[in-house]
Formats: structure tokens, sequence, C-alpha cells
């Protein structure tokens, strides 16, 4: 989790069609769209946040062109400033090189940033770039994440607005 597609493919089969599994996980997944929803109260969240001035990115392992399609299809890709996806950058989670990208898109300093996430890749590339980290107890390890030793926790979208200090 929280690698690149073919990272993944290159560990799963080191002597695999890498180019046939990616091309069959993507039409798997491109099947499931239809059943996709934003998390409760993300887009409201994402809203608060806008109105507030707080700049917004998505730093993610998975492609641009499937990031896209997921974002629109959610509703949420025009409620963001910026996205970085691997094809962006040479490194990825837990190098800290995307968050820096984003971090320059949004002209803000790393220390002006919190890097909320799902994964142990994501806090420690948030720690690596020196930013603050939020750990998200909805995503994908749920109160796993707190291995990761984040800075916040939170346990629905709207308790970001709390972290950064939004009023609601």
């Amino acid at each position: 989790y929280g690698r690149p597609l073919r990272s993944c493919y290159e560990a799963l089969y080191p002597d695999g069609d890498l180019d046939h599994c990616i091309e069959v996980h993507r039409a798997f997944q491109a099947g499931l769209m239809h059943l996709i929803r934003p998390f409760p109260g993300m887009t409201e969240t994402l809203a608060g946040l806008r109105d507030a001035g707080v700049g917004t990115a998505v730093v993610t392992s998975r492609s641009i062109r499937s990031t896209r399609v997921t974002l629109e299809r959610l509703g949420l890709w025009d409620r963001l400033d910026t996205v970085v996806t691997p094809e962006d950058t040479q490194r990825h989670k837990p190098d800290p090189e995307p968050l820096l990208l984003a971090a320059s898109r949004l002209k803000a300093q790393p220390a002006e940033c919190l890097m909320v996430g799902d994964t142990e890749n994501d806090l420690a590339a948030g720690r690596a770039a020196g930013m603050a980290t939020c750990g998200v107890t909805y995503g994908f390890l749920g109160e796993g994440i707190l291995a990761g030793r984040p800075t916040y926790r939170i346990a629905c979208p709207e308790g970001l607005l709390n972290v950064v200090g939004v009023a609601r």
C-alpha cells in the first residue's frame, strides 16, 4: 500500500508481464468505479478549508489517470488546489519529494503544512518533509495508523477542521 502500482507488481511478479498485470488491474478497478463514494463529510470539509483560505493537495501513489478519474467521479477534483502523482517526481512516499512539490505548488513552507494520511508511508513522508502529520483512523489502516505516531489523529474528515483551526 502507498506504492506506485508498477512497483507493487514488480515485487509480486519480478519475472511477470508487468504491463499486462497493470492493464488487468486497471480494467478491474474501472469496473468498480460506480461503487465509490467520498467519505461522509469530505466534500464539506474541503469546502470549509477552501472558504478559510487553506490550500489543499492530494499526494498519491496512484497514476494521474487513475487519480483524476477517481477524484472527478467523487466530485473532488475541482475542490483541490493541486494533485501530485508518481509522474511528477522521481521518488515516491515515504520519500519527502512529492510532499515538498505539493508544498511548493501551494507556495507554502513545509513547516506550514500538514500531511494527512492513512498509511505509515504517508506519515513517514510528512515527517521527512518537516511537516506535522495527521493520521486518519477512518482510512486504510483504521486505528493501525496510530503505530506511525502521527502528530494528530482524526476519526472523520470534519475532524481536520478542528486540527487546522477552521471554525465550522
